[in-house]
């Protein structure tokens, strides 16, 4: 079997005590994954830039909201997939061309576009909707019963 999957050569300055052949095989082999979270903050929806900033604790304070802004993303759809795989169900309704097709390995993008039209005034949620609120285990509770007094202000910005 492994004269199928052909040859790759690894280099690596760690030293043999470290860690195990397979272990540097495995961290190799997950670095497409590693690359596509990274690319995440640089181009998807987080758009890390370079900032005007200067006060070092507000940089850190920033690049610390979008790292957590990127465990969210990558949390939504760990568990979307993971329900999805035990369900062995897919979702309709991501694709806004082909709304009929479904995916079986939904991105958090996609999942968030779901989400899109939804404001203070939600009298029902649609399909595609419920369905995955229920692949996270959310109830569709959190959006029908928000009940604001929108003459008032949610909170106070003074501080």
């Amino acid at each position: 079997m492994v004269a199928c999957l052909g040859w790759h050569i690894y280099l690596s300055n760690v030293p043999e005590q470290a860690y195990t052949v397979q272990q540097i095989i495995h961290t190799y082999r997950r670095q497409p994954l590693l690359e596509r979270t990274i690319s995440r903050l640089k181009s998807r929806n987080l758009h890390i830039r370079p900032i005007s900033l200067h006060d070092q604790q507000r940089i850190c304070a920033l690049a610390w909201l979008l790292v957590l802004a990127l465990h969210i993303l990558v949390l939504t759809e760990f568990r979307i997939r993971r329900e999805w795989k035990f369900r062995q169900q897919s979702i309709l309704g991501l694709k806004s061309s082909s709304p009929a097709v479904a995916t079986n390995r939904p991105t958090t993008e996609r999942i968030l576009q779901a989400f899109e039209g939804i404001t203070w005034s939600i009298v029902s949620l649609e399909e595609t909707q419920l369905h995955i609120l229920d692949l996270l285990h959310l109830s569709a509770d959190i959006y029908l019963n928000l009940n604001f007094d929108l003459s008032k202000p949610l909170f106070n910005l003074r501080e």
